[in-house]
């Protein structure tokens, strides 16, 4: 946990309108696809801007029930051609439909499509699939919502036997996670640091490959405690996995895997859920961040 987190994304989100960096734009036709909001520090989802850097940040806008609000935000990496990372709420509601995946390929339209990917057909070579960051099977209570998770800015060269095997379970056990408590706040990101691989688009255009991925997650829950052992602090628990991205990774996700927020913090430099201590005080935040996940559990059941 970091001093003034907040106060640094208020920062950094002044200085990055100035010059034009993050979109803060709004649709006045909320159900268009295109709908997008401004970016609030007080979404407990977001991570912090680094010192020192203009981050280009976007936020999408949806409908759930009868009622229009954040979707997804994610932080694009225009050298790469991908998404830093991608935070969003997750919540029961929004996965319970039966909706099949819409595979609705397309650019973004939040972003000018010449700094996208083409990506209406898969990564060259073969090797790679279109890996969601923020997963279809999250967003399918409607066929609108759903189809803006395949965004080409939602996109990364995820190796299929990665895709298809490790990561795809641990995007079912956090989705286990939030059936389970009122709100999970979810981000997704992957790590270039030091990657020598590319993959193509369509257009043979350069998109880097990631050298690891991670999750990092933050459950609440109204309950009262001890209900469903949920022994959180201040209604919340914390947790976090980082994954080499390889072949060999298997399938199966181990408890061990799983590590907490200030050791995902340390290996990325990202200050997560920054609004967390606005929350619930600066003490229980840092309890929270430091928890060890497989020593809870509430993550188990």
């Amino acid at each position: 946990m970091r001093l003034n987190p907040k106060s640094s994304l208020l920062l950094a989100v002044c200085a990055a309108m100035l010059s034009g960096v993050i979109l803060l734009s709004f649709s006045k036709k909320p159900s268009d696809a295109s709908a997008v909001m401004s970016i609030n520090p007080d979404w407990l989802e977001l991570p912090g801007v680094p010192k020192g850097e203009l981050m280009d940040i976007h936020t999408h806008e949806s409908q759930f029930g009868y009622q229009f609000t954040r979707d997804w935000t994610y932080s694009w990496d225009n050298d790469a051609r991908l998404s830093r990372w991608v935070a969003y709420p997750l919540f029961s509601y929004a996965f319970g439909g039966n909706l099949q995946r819409t595979n609705e390929w397309g650019y973004d339209p939040s972003l000018p499509r010449k700094s996208q990917p083409n990506l209406y057909r898969s990564f060259r070579p073969q090797e790679y699939s279109r890996g969601h960051q923020i997963p279809s099977g999250d967003r399918i209570r409607s066929r609108e919502v759903n189809a803006k998770t395949f965004y080409f800015t939602n996109m990364t060269p995820q190796l299929d036997e990665f895709n298809r095997g490790i990561w795809n379970n641990v995007e079912i056990k956090v989705r286990s996670w939030a059936r389970r408590c009122d709100t999970l706040y979810v981000v997704t990101g992957c790590v270039t640091d030091g990657s020598r691989k590319k993959a193509y688009d369509s257009d043979g255009k350069e998109v880097t490959v990631p050298t690891a991925y991670y999750k990092a997650v933050l459950a609440y829950s109204k309950k009262p405690y001890g209900t469903d052992d949920f022994r959180g602090h201040d209604g919340y628990l914390g947790a976090a996995i980082w994954l080499d991205h390889k072949e060999s990774s298997g399938e199966t996700v181990r408890k061990d895997m799983w590590i907490s927020i200030d050791e995902l913090e340390r290996r990325t430099g990202l200050d997560f859920f920054i609004a967390l201590p606005d929350k619930v005080g600066a003490k229980d935040a840092r309890t929270i961040e430091a928890e060890k996940p497989g020593s809870v559990s509430w993550w188990w059941k």
